[in-house]
């Protein structure tokens, strides 16, 4: 990201309508605590990262939780250890990782399942998670039909605080409080920055991107090519 580029992010954070957004999603965060306690779901990816600083102005002690397979954390897959730190030296953080097995880690339930694996869910019945409306149209009907907090038939919570925001308004705040963020969304030319640099159980979503990871991550394009047993 260059410097003007930055500049006008930093323009936009002056604007009624940003900090509207803002107030918004601290607005939902108190509504969710006050249904439950509550853990947050960071994958350090640039919107789980901005929605758990919003969080902790909210609530400083509030537990995140990094659900991942341990080549995403090792490093392997993007510059996660870098960026992690780098939070972590900067805001003190109730930060725990949960190593994603690779029998469940990648189910339908994921959510469900890290709810259980991570908290007692008779204490913590409430996930925050940076999901948002303009990733997809998945998500956007998902968010129109259950609302921004929603509750399973099993009992447990979930809240999108983010639900409203554009990808504009993400990076305004990442540049607004220089948030740290993974190297990958540098690739200009990446389609699917998960491809990239969240690793999948899933062979066939790796491929879908294979041509972007050989030229960014040399690393973990070996490391697949060993996992597959792939020629050459």
């Amino acid at each position: 990201m260059d410097d003007a580029e930055k500049l006008m992010l930093l323009s936009w954070t002056k604007l009624p309508a940003f900090k509207r957004k803002v107030a918004q999603a601290k607005q939902f965060i108190k509504q969710a605590l006050e249904i439950s306690p509550a853990i947050v779901s960071i994958s350090w990816g640039k919107d789980s990262t901005v929605m758990l600083h919003l969080a902790q102005q909210i609530k400083p002690d509030i537990l995140a939780v990094h659900y991942a397979s341990p080549e995403s954390h090792s490093g392997i897959t993007s510059n996660f250890p870098e960026v992690i730190d780098n939070y972590l030296d900067r805001f003190n953080t109730n930060y725990r990782y949960l190593v994603a097995e690779p029998d469940w880690a990648f189910t339908p339930n994921t959510v469900k399942d890290r709810v259980h694996s991570i908290v007692n869910t008779d204490d913590y019945r409430m996930d925050l998670i940076g999901v948002r409306a303009d990733e997809s149209r998945e998500r956007k009907l998902a968010i129109k039909k259950y609302g921004v907090i929603h509750q399973y038939s099993t009992g447990l919570w979930r809240c999108f605080p983010l639900a409203y925001w554009k990808t504009r308004d993400i990076w305004a705040y990442t540049i607004l409080h220089e948030l740290p963020y993974l190297m990958a969304y540098n690739y200009s030319d990446r389609t699917n920055p998960h491809a990239v640099f969240w690793f999948s159980q899933n062979k066939h979503r790796v491929a879908e991107q294979r041509e972007v990871v050989k030229k960014y991550n040399p690393k973990l394009n070996d490391y697949l090519k060993e996992r597959y047993n792939e020629p050459g």
